[in-house]
């Protein structure tokens, strides 16, 4: 990969990913038109030394991928990636946190439908507070980051290779990705292991008044497999981020089964049953079969989510698959064409 490619492929590293193609081809043939210049001036072919002097004094690519941005952000193009990542996992533990509080507040309080959509009433100031601290959080970390100087004497060759993906799913994302997911795979999979001898983690204080149906004897085991086969996948994202077929396609089989044993468990219809003891004062015993069926529309709805998520992953991750070869930037075109102008002159 040439000086002029790297530089290139940096600055599209910071771009917004629909401008990224038209962006890096403008400034692709200004760097060429420069290059050109220069190589008929001094009558020869430009030493990396002189390369790298012309991307100098573009700027840094920080710098450039600023110089395009359509507007002020207040999260600048180096965090937003991430941003968005924790955005979307913070609004999605928050609607399911509402689910599960307006299901046993509807129980508890009588099982009506009033007292259900009251409690989902509650998404939108709990989902405004994770948008707000989220926000917060990134644009002081964007504001720390940009008071970091960029030297005027930076040096092209120096590029990090972080900045230099080999597709467009650039490998600092992927692997921030990976970190998120194994953190809460690993939560994840502790609290799958924990709930059989602990189902207060699972029910809270209707523990003491509900069991767990037959069918997580079933499937129990399989979706303890699933979640450690992606978890392993996962992991192994950290330490090799950049996407081969190979990995995705493991990945595609492995949500290709968690899919399966989602719909297997929703199939079930009832998760939830009445313990073999009642304890007093928890639930008045008419109270029960109401409390049941909330209780278990809740698990529905739940399991609905997973079914839907999972299928969205398996569509991008099989449109990634589809893709991961014919995925080459523009950058790598122009280049090489403004290197075979120069040695035919």
């Amino acid at each position: 990969m040439t000086l002029v490619e790297r530089y290139l492929r940096a600055v599209r590293f910071f771009l917004p990913r629909r401008q990224q193609d038209d962006i890096v081809r403008e400034l692709s043939e200004n760097l060429a038109s420069e290059i050109e210049e220069r190589t008929e001036v001094l009558g020869r072919e430009l030493s990396e030394q002189e390369l790298a002097d012309i991307l100098r004094r573009h700027g840094h690519p920080i710098v450039v991928a600023a110089r395009y941005a359509p507007h002020q952000q207040l999260i600048g193009p180096t965090f937003f990636p991430i941003y968005v990542l924790a955005l979307k996992v913070g609004l999605a533990a928050a609607l399911a946190v509402t689910v599960v509080v307006a299901v046993v507040g509807a129980a508890l309080r009588g099982a009506s439908v009033q007292h259900f959509v009251d409690g989902m009433l509650a998404y939108p100031g709990r989902a405004l507070m994770v948008f707000a601290w989220t926000t917060i959080g990134f644009a002081v970390l964007d504001v720390a980051g940009s008071r970091t100087k960029l030297s005027a004497d930076w040096d092209p060759r120096k590029i990090p290779d972080w900045m230099v993906g080999t597709h467009r799913q650039d490998r600092l994302q992927d692997r921030t990705q990976a970190v998120v997911e194994v953190v809460f795979g690993i939560l994840g999979l502790g609290w799958l292991l924990l709930v059989p001898n602990s189902p207060w983690l699972a029910m809270g204080p209707l523990s003491t008044v509900l069991a767990f149906a037959p069918v997580w004897r079933i499937w129990y085991v399989p979706l303890v497999v699933v979640a450690v086969a992606n978890l392993s996948l996962d992991a192994y994202g950290l330490v090799h981020p950049t996407r081969t077929p190979r990995r995705v396609t493991l990945k595609l089989l492995a949500l290709s089964c968690q899919l399966v044993v989602a719909l297997m468990i929703l199939s079930a219809r009832v998760w939830v049953v009445a313990g073999p003891v009642m304890k007093p004062g928890v639930v008045p015993a008419d109270k029960l079969p109401e409390l049941l069926t909330w209780v278990n529309m809740g698990v529905a709805i739940g399991f609905g989510v997973v079914v839907i998520i999972t299928a969205i992953e398996m569509g991008k991750q099989y449109y990634r698959l589809r893709t991961l070869g014919n995925d080459r930037p523009a950058a790598e075109a122009s280049p090489e064409g403004a290197s075979s102008t120069n040695a035919e002159r």
